[in-house]
């Protein structure tokens, strides 16, 4: 129970850290995301949340595709050394 408090204290506080740094350009954030829920439909800002959503999916398949080609070249590369 102390363990969590204390997670919870750490969290909240880089919270405030990151408020504090960022502070100007979240609360821009904040009220140009309230605006855009204020003037557009419900069903709308979803789609859109859930398209942001699926164009970062897209970009984490081709990281990791790009990741996944590499290890497979250092393991090449590495065979090869170790065959010579």
């Amino acid at each position: 129970m102390e363990q969590a408090r204390k997670t919870r204290t750490k969290k909240r506080s880089e919270e405030s850290e990151e408020r504090e740094r960022f502070g100007g350009i979240l609360d821009a954030y904040d009220d140009m995301r309230e605006s855009f829920r204020s003037i557009f439909p419900p069903e709308f800002v979803e789609h859109i949340s859930n398209a942001g959503r699926e164009n970062l999916l897209a970009v984490r398949s081709l990281i990791d595709s790009a990741l996944e080609k590499l290890d497979k070249e250092i393991k090449r590369t590495e065979h090869r050394k170790s065959s010579s």
